[in-house]
């Protein structure tokens, strides 16, 4: 959940989402947490400028686009 934070505190410091979550580290966060079921960044992305998708793969290790 703190990712989700992390990413609230980089737009109130830069008015934008990072580009890369991998962005984050280490500024706002000491390092970025990866899936563990890929060992792989979380899957992270810009919805229209103002907002964030943020998701792990999970079991199945496919990326469903956030959607179960």
């Amino acid at each position: 959940m703190y990712v989700f934070t992390a990413l609230k505190l980089y737009k109130n410091r830069y008015s934008k989402y990072p580009a890369r979550i991998e962005d984050l580290a280490p500024e706002i966060i000491p390092e970025v947490p990866q899936d563990p079921f890929t060992d792989k960044f979380l899957i992270y992305r810009i919805v229209k400028d103002h907002d964030f998708i943020l998701y792990g793969a999970g079991e199945d290790r496919v990326d469903n686009g956030g959607v179960d």
